[in-house]
């Protein structure tokens, strides 16, 4: 079984549930990071009912992709209530909060350095 260089814990060229990397744990918030390096962070989350992190800060544009449940995103006054499916893109150094109003799995990525990071148009 191969593994990425970049991608920890999915080995290459196997066929995965992104939703199946990260189980639920009751009270608590499970993290399992699949990409960090200095252009880039690749989190999956899950958060039991209630759950939240807080006073989050990101170095660079954060997208926040809701794959199961509903959580509400609040960034600065503006609050947001996302669903499986949906996704945010929170602006780079903006203080955040996401707090799960059921059990819910987020994709949280982080671009750190965008000039790291080549897009063609």
């Amino acid at each position: 079984m191969n593994h990425s260089a970049f991608i920890k814990p999915i080995p290459l060229s196997e066929l995965k549930s992104v939703i199946d990397l990260v189980d639920y744990q009751q009270n608590n918030i499970i993290q399992k990071m699949l990409v960090d390096n200095e252009a880039i962070s690749i989190t999956i989350l899950s958060f039991d009912k209630g759950e939240s992190m807080t006073n989050l800060i990101n170095p660079g544009e954060t997208m926040t992709q809701i794959l199961e449940g509903d959580v509400s995103v609040m960034t600065g006054r503006k609050k947001q209530v996302l669903s499986a499916g949906e996704v945010v893109i929170i602006p780079a150094k903006t203080v955040h909060q996401i707090k799960a109003s059921e059990r819910a799995k987020v994709l949280y990525t982080v671009v750190k350095d965008p000039k790291i990071i080549r897009i063609e148009e």
